[in-house]
């Protein structure tokens, strides 16, 4: 590199200063890629010392640098000097600010980046729908998303179905399962094809909140669309109504203490909750493998409530006591009979 420097005022050619140019932009952005931004502008004013202008390719890998490092500040900066030489960026590079402002939380900077784009003629892409209505979604207001997304819609503006699926995720997060709903017919009436991960997607988010009720509205819709659901929306759907189960659970033996306390009948041992689900046991004994996710439900702190009070005791049973099984599984003969037993059944065609 610094060859090239010094002998400048004799290699004149043209295919010399571009050549020597190309170098400058791989220097620039091998600078870039490892983080050392500092090293990266003295370049850029060596550059202009040695009469070689930094051109848009310059600019730009400088600008997606300090993009991945989070300045948003120094990012913006190099903008506004490429647009004061006559240098307009492209969608690759208003999309990586404008990822950068979101991520920022400064929301007012993207949508100037937004309406920056459309002055300039530079026709906004899918992409760049997709990076700010997920950046609002995630670091922002969902209602400010909800916004952008219908002011697109009313501009006819065609959305993809990521941006479908984003939004209707961050729904299901609110809670808000109506709205959800009608984003997700919506899509489908769009022609967006749907497959079982976007129903997994939904579904996981209503467990995680316990809307069960509506979680099986999603459910009965996949099977309604003839889609076969797969073993992570089954052991999800599982998972969540065995944890709400043991919750009620815990609430009507804490209305039977306080009946029996009121007859006069004091029982000072916990009461056994039986499951045979381990992770719901898991975490009841154990919250932290549960409030390490971005929402705590109310049955987690239920069942821990009552077993931190001592007023009941989590007990693993195993599938071949669970009398439930008999209803809800295809069983084989001998642990059918088994169970038939144990619920105190006889065959009224025994002879007697």
């Amino acid at each position: 590199m610094r060859f090239w420097h010094r002998h400048s005022n004799t290699f004149e050619s043209t295919i010399l200063q571009q050549f020597r140019q190309w170098l400058e932009i791989l220097a620039g952005n091998a600078y870039c890629e490892v983080g050392n931004l500092d090293s990266a502008f003295e370049l850029i004013e060596e550059m202009k010392e040695n009469g070689v202008e930094p051109n848009l390719v310059t600019y730009t890998v400088v600008m997606k640098g300090l993009c991945k490092q989070h300045k948003l500040k120094e990012s913006v900066s190099i903008l506004k000097d490429m647009v004061a030489k006559g240098l307009y960026p492209d969608q690759t590079s208003y999309n990586a600010l404008i990822q950068c402002s979101c991520k920022a939380r400064d929301f007012n900077q993207a949508m100037q980046l937004y309406d920056e784009m459309v002055k300039l003629n530079v026709k906004p892409n899918t992409a760049t729908h997709n990076i700010l209505i997920n950046g609002l979604c995630v670091y922002g207001e969902l209602s400010d998303a909800e916004r952008v997304f219908c002011f697109l819609q009313e501009e006819n503006i065609e959305l993809s179905k990521v941006a479908y699926t984003t939004l209707i995720k961050a729904v299901c997060v609110k809670g808000d399962v109506e709205k959800a709903k009608v984003l997700f017919r919506e899509m489908v009436e769009n022609g967006f094809e749907t497959s079982v991960n976007d129903y997994s997607a939904v579904i996981n988010r209503l467990c995680k909140r316990f809307l069960l009720d509506d979680a099986m509205i999603f459910f009965r819709m996949l099977l309604a669309d003839g889609v076969f659901p797969d073993r992570e929306i089954c052991s999800v759907l599982m998972r969540a109504f065995e944890q709400s189960a043991m919750a009620n659970t815990c609430l009507e033996l804490t209305w039977l203490r306080y009946i029996l306390h009121d007859l006069r009948v004091t029982n000072e041992n916990p009461a056994l909750l039986f499951c045979d689900n381990q992770s719901a046991l898991h975490i009841a004994a154990n919250p932290v493998f549960h409030e390490r996710t971005k929402h705590i439900d109310i049955d987690c702190h239920i069942v821990r409530e009552k077993l931190h009070a001592g007023l009941i005791k989590p007990s693993y049973v195993t599938t071949k006591l669970q009398l439930a099984d008999i209803f809800t599984k295809a069983l084989g003969k001998d642990q059918f009979v088994k169970l038939r037993d144990k619920l105190g059944l006889h065959n009224i065609h025994a002879p007697t």
